[in-house]
């Protein structure tokens, strides 16, 4: 889960997702400067995989690091650590030429 790179221009919109588990969810660490998050959901794919999609636009021409990070779901119904610890992290380079 490490190490990815993209490319994208400046506007356009790109997705990125992670298989979800239960009790646990994705979160999206990144700076603002150059990407911006458009949107983020659950969604079954047609294979039956459940999984956290994040679509981000790309605004500034630059290289830009996204995390997606795992951690518990506060909202599981099993009891939660108010510190939640990152389970793993899958990091993303983006290009923005």
């Amino acid at each position: 889960l490490d190490g990815i790179s993209l490319t994208a221009e400046p506007g356009m919109n790109f997705v990125l997702e992670q298989r979800v588990e239960s009790g646990l969810t994705w979160e999206a660490e990144f700076s603002p400067a150059g990407v911006r998050l458009i949107s983020e959901g659950v969604v079954k794919t047609a294979d039956g995989r459940v999984v956290k999609q994040f679509t981000f636009q790309a605004t500034e021409k630059g290289t830009h690091l996204i995390a997606l990070v795992e951690s518990q779901d506060p909202s599981a119904a099993r009891p939660v650590s108010k510190n939640r610890q990152a389970i793993r992290t899958a990091k993303y380079t983006v290009d923005v030429g």
